[in-house]
C-alpha cells in the first residue's frame, strides 16, 4: 500500500487492510525531502534518501511525514 503526504505538515493515520489477511511482517520504504527544493544529484550525496525499515507487524497507526512517499509492503494469506 503506498500513501503520499503532499503537504509540508506531518500527518497520521490509522492502518488497516480490508479484504485480505496480512501474513508477518513486512517492509516499510519512504522517501521524504526535507524542503520543496530537495533534489537528488548524479554524483552527489542523495538529499532525499530512500529508507527502508522492516516491520514486524502490520502497524495499528501511521505517522507520515512532510513530503514524503511511504510504501508499506507485506505478504498476505
Amino acid at each position: 500500500m503506498a500513501v503520499v503526504n503532499p503537504t509540508q505538515a506531518a500527518h497520521e493515520m490509522d492502518f488497516h487492510v480490508d479484504g485480505v489477511e496480512l501474513q508477518g511482517g513486512g517492509i516499510l520504504r519512504r522517501i521524504a525531502a526535507p524542503n520543496l527544493d530537495a533534489d537528488n544529484e548524479p554524483g552527489k550525496p542523495p538529499e532525499v534518501p530512500i529508507r527502508e525499515t522492516r516491520l514486524s507487524e502490520p502497524p495499528a497507526g501511521v505517522m507520515l511525514p512532510p513530503l514524503s512517499i511511504s510504501l508499506y509492503v507485506f505478504d498476505v494469506k
